[in-house]
């Protein structure tokens, strides 16, 4: 999904480096309303736009208002919406401010306070809280730093995220009323690749689910079900815009809890098609019954 951030942030550039000429042949302190901008390819087909309220050229830096821009890529569009902008020329950074929302076709979407990008280093980045929405999963986090060409993305502290399982639509409900969603909680970071299908949790690692228990490890690694957007029959979960969850692998201290029942191993490996857990590097269960006193 990052990759396809900067698709966005890069459309935005083309614009303001259009509109940087077009200041450079009239005054300084220009402000440029209501604009609405497009690209096109050699074959003539609309690869960007971009639209907003207002922008305003003051020396090195661009500020603009109700940014609303797209980008368009084989079957995919992707949009960038924000509050307001600036753009520093000297640098080539843009800082994206208030309201800040990405999505995409396939289902995924980012939300933020803030975001930066800056072109020399290839490289997005907020400090602020972030929320994304995937197929596969709901995050939360504070922090985020993406490499959009090698297509990976950290959350980096106070990450939360909550899993969508194969029958998330038909979710049964245990006894106290909540869901069966397995919740996934670190202090971070939370380091995603979406070219290798997986993302991997540090540092005080819980993952909670109201009818396996709660698993604490060193490290979690989730691994999605691989992409299949060319098999029609295909049950949508399986696709990549499904994007579900095929297994989950704990590694280091794996501490297993249900109930009063404890279960230590150096690793767990939990199928998700499956619903059950595999433990590794000689186990050990401790069962408390309420019959042995």
């Amino acid at each position: 999904m990052y990759k396809k951030i900067i698709f966005n942030l890069t459309l935005l550039l083309f614009v303001l480096c259009f509109a940087c000429i077009a200041e450079s042949e009239t005054e300084s302190d220009q402000q440029i309303t209501d604009f609405n901008l497009s690209g096109y390819s050699q074959q003539g087909k609309r690869t960007w736009d971009v639209k907003g309220k207002t922008a305003d050229f003051l020396d090195e830096m661009v500020n603009l208002s109700d940014i609303d821009a797209n980008s368009y890529k084989d079957t995919e569009t992707i949009n960038l919406i924000a509050d307001k902008g600036v753009f520093d020329k000297s640098e080539g950074k843009l800082h994206l401010q208030d309201n800040v929302v990405i999505t995409t076709d396939s289902g995924a979407k980012l939300i933020t306070d803030s975001l930066d990008w800056s072109q020399s280093e290839d490289e997005i980045n907020t400090e602020d809280k972030v929320n994304i929405e995937h197929p596969a999963f709901n995050a939360d986090g504070k922090g985020l730093k993406a490499h959009p060409s090698l297509d990976k993305a950290s959350l980096l502290k106070d990450v939360e995220v909550t899993l969508k399982e194969e029958d998330d639509i038909k979710l049964k409900t245990v006894e106290d009323g909540s869901d069966e969603r397995t919740v996934i909680t670190c202090d971070g970071p939370l380091e995603v690749d979406y070219e290798k299908g997986m993302a991997i949790f540090y540092e005080n690692v819980k993952a909670s689910n109201k009818v396996q228990g709660d698993i604490y490890c060193d490290e979690l690694f989730t691994f999605f079900k691989p992409e299949n957007k060319d098999d029609q029959a295909a049950d949508d979960s399986l696709t990549g815009k499904g994007g579900k969850i095929d297994k989950i692998v704990a590694k280091g201290n794996v501490k297993i809890v249900k109930g009063e029942n404890i279960t230590f191993s150096d690793e767990a490996v939990y199928d998700a098609v499956e619903k059950k857990i595999i433990l590794t590097g000689t186990p050990k269960l401790f069962i408390y019954s309420d019959d042995m006193e």
